[in-house]
């Protein structure tokens, strides 16, 4: 338990510079639209739901 605690903010450093960038690359030629923003938050959500190990 003490060892992931340790590891988490190296996970949170992972997934904010891969996964996010990745989401959100050519993001300013989209057109952000209420559906858009919100299926982003959920998947964003979720992800971070698994990497903290949280239901």
């Amino acid at each position: 338990m003490n060892k992931q605690l340790h590891q988490l903010p190296h996970q949170v450093t992972l997934y904010k510079l891969i996964i996010v960038s990745i989401i959100l690359c050519d993001c300013g030629t989209w057109t952000l639209h209420a559906d858009t923003e919100r299926w982003i938050q959920t998947f964003e959500h979720k992800c971070l739901q698994k990497l903290l190990r949280i239901s």
